[in-house]
């Protein structure tokens, strides 16, 4: 899996009430949503709400599940932010120019390959991983960090235990990039909301 699949902004128990004349509180709310990294390039984040969700599968249900993925169990988890897609090219060349990181090998003379801007980053390790989080964190102002395992799978499947993003439906090719159909990844979002989580999360199956 891609560590770079989801990011993780920390969030708040408060919920914030629906006033159109507060103004202020309205751009705070889209600023908390979309942490600015460096001049038009920023975070987007989904609010995944406090409470309990299904965790890991049941082999009933799922007859691809692995043992390690059993038995399927309650968690309960505080409320918190994540990113609504994988992390892009273009977001992380914005750390690599301002934080002077190296950039992934494949990029010919540290330049995003042709027209991939909005593709997920690739071959990029947990230490490049973790590195880009605490400069996300200094330029944004915010705690960034990567998901927990069970934070990652909630945002991922909702509280249901559906086996897949979208549900029980078996995978097609509307709904997420896999088994090599593309030969590539695919530009972030591209199957939504077809593929979609429950809570508006992209390429949580597939493409990396």
């Amino acid at each position: 899996m891609d560590i770079f699949k989801k990011l993780f902004g920390k969030g708040s128990s408060e919920t914030l009430p629906y006033k159109p004349e507060a103004k202020v509180l309205s751009t705070e709310w889209a600023q908390e949503l979309s942490p600015t990294l460096a001049p038009d390039v920023t975070l987007e984040l989904v609010r995944i709400p406090a409470g309990e969700f299904l965790m890991g599968s049941d082999k009933i249900q799922d007859k691809l599940a692995q043992d390690d993925e059993t038995p399927q169990h309650k968690v309960v988890l505080k409320e918190y932010l994540i990113g609504k897609t994988p992390l892009t090219n273009a977001q992380y060349l914005a750390f690599v120019k301002t934080a002077g990181h190296q950039p992934p090998d494949h990029w010919s003379q540290g330049a995003i390959p042709n027209d991939k801007e909005q593709y997920p980053v690739v071959n990029v390790s947990w230490k490049d991983a973790m590195t880009f989080c605490q400069w996300a964190s200094q330029v944004s102002g915010r705690h960034v960090r990567l998901p927990s395992e069970a934070e990652w799978e909630k945002a991922a499947r909702g509280t249901d235990g559906r086996i897949w993003p979208w549900g029980n439906q078996p995978p097609d090719e509307a709904r997420y990039n896999f088994n090599d159909n593309v030969r590539d990844t695919t530009p972030i979002g591209q199957y939504n909301p077809q593929g979609d989580s429950p809570y508006g999360c992209a390429d949580m199956a597939g493409n990396v």
